[in-house]
């Protein structure tokens, strides 16, 4: 626990230090990190099965993928659903990569297994996790959104998934009893999932009051929401990002594990600690991006 709470001292105020400075490349930087992370540890949970050259491949079309992204941002300025397309192509090209380098194996067995695991790891690894660097410029799709409020909504989005996480531990662990009844994760119960939710709706709403009442901005996506709708919303985001959190547990039992590495002492691996946060930034953006386009 101990591990646990120093790691997260150090990390959390790292990881706002940087989603909210004005350093456009050290952000960027960040997500290519945590990407790579990613994969090597979704990779890691079927070694056998994996290729080397599928491994190659993979780490490549991250560092593809993100320089689409930064380029299209910071340079060249195309239109938002050209660049859209542009970057949903990666995953078509890692999809032919990913199939053509079967034909220089020798053994196919595991081919579709590859196949197929391999382009999840590049979908969900990269290109979803990074829809969180459209959120921080999400200003650049909407001139009436304030530059800085890309780095709140990460903000929102994170505390969300947080605030859950911690409700349903310490609901769960003081006075969960009746479980969910589910495989992927049968420590989770009922309790620890209402506990999440009052967590996230209580500390979403706080934040909420305190930005009705600094900004009051009827034109920002979401928190111009009344409190019922805003609220809801937090309850939807906050049960999204518990699928993310069952879904990567599916996957750790799946290939055996406890934890998806080592790499952050008491919590786990990269994967542990941004589950819930990849479909809720996904999730987030979807949203903004609808009401500003409507």
């Amino acid at each position: 626990m101990i591990k646990r709470i120093i790691v997260g001292a150090v990390l959390l105020p790292l990881f706002i230090f940087i989603t909210f400075t004005q350093y456009t490349f050290l952000f960027w930087v960040m997500l290519v990190c945590i990407s790579f992370f990613l994969t090597y540890e979704m990779l890691n949970f079927f070694p056998d099965k994996m290729r080397k050259r599928t491994n190659i491949i993979l780490y490549g079309l991250v560092i593809v993928h993100y320089a689409v992204k930064f380029l299209c941002f910071n340079f060249f300025f195309i239109s938002f659903p050209i660049y859209h397309i542009i970057s949903f192509s990666t995953v078509f090209v890692a999809l032919l990569l990913l199939a053509y380098s079967e034909i220089f194996e020798k053994n196919f067995d595991d081919s579709p297994f590859n196949i197929a695991y391999s382009l999840l790891v590049f979908s969900y690894g990269t290109y979803f996790f990074s829809f969180v660097y459209d959120l921080k410029y999400i200003h650049m799709y909407d001139s009436k959104i304030n530059e800085s409020m890309g780095s709140y909504y990460i903000l929102y989005a994170s505390m969300i998934c947080w605030l859950f996480d911690t409700g349903a531990y310490f609901g769960g662990k003081f006075f969960g009893k009746k479980t969910l009844g589910l495989t992927s994760s049968p420590n989770k119960t009922w309790v620890g999932l209402f506990s999440g939710i009052l967590f996230s709706v209580f500390g979403m709403g706080l934040i909420k009051f305190l930005v009705d009442t600094e900004i009051n901005d009827e034109k920002l996506p979401i928190f111009h929401y009344s409190y019922f709708p805003f609220i809801f919303l937090t309850v939807l985001l906050g049960l999204n990002s518990q699928l993310g959190d069952l879904f990567e547990s599916v996957l750790k039992r799946s290939a055996g594990l406890k934890d998806s590495g080592k790499i952050l002492p008491g919590h786990g691996g990269i994967f542990d600690r941004t589950d819930s946060l990849i479909p809720t930034y996904f999730l987030v953006f979807l949203i903004i991006y609808i009401e500003i386009s409507l």
